[in-house]
This record gives C-alpha cells, structure tokens and sequence, in this order.
C-alpha cells in the first residue's frame, strides 16, 4: 500500500471481560477475556490521535502472548501483572 500511515498501531486493547464470550462480534471479541485487539492505520478519531490513513483494521488475537518493553503482560492470554 502506498500510504505508510496504513502501518501505524492506532489501538492496543486487552480483553479483560470474563463474562463476555467470543462470538465473531468485533465489539464483544475485543473485549473477551483471554483476547487482545490490535488495530492498524487511523486513529484520529480516538483521544491524542493524530493520524489518518487510508484505512483501519482491527484484528482480535486469542491466547497469544503479549510483551511491553521486554515485561509479559499476558501470557497465553492471561494477565501476569
């Protein structure tokens, strides 16, 4: 694609609902326990964001591993904070 601000990680969410139960809704699997959600490319219309992009896609990741500045937050899809 042409437009680098596609490539730009406008969201980071941790699934942290224990009642909510994955069902292929992007709003409810976003917020799933045992879930991630990382979205790339506009994030102008979210507080401090500054960019648009000729897109933005979510993605919803399941049991995955998950590390911020060499700490694991998540591991396996569990919080290890």
């Amino acid at each position: 694609m042409k437009d680098p601000n596609v490539y730009n990680i406008a969201e980071l969410g941790i699934g942290m609902n224990p009642n909510a139960k994955a069902d292929g809704r992007s709003l409810l699997d976003e917020g799933s326990q045992d879930n991630i959600h990382l979205a790339i490319g506009t994030n102008e219309y979210f507080p401090g964001g500054t960019i648009r992009a000729a897109g933005h896609y979510d993605l919803v990741i399941s049991f995955c591993t998950l590390e911020l500045d060499g700490e694991t937050v998540i591991k396996d899809g569990k919080p290890v904070f």
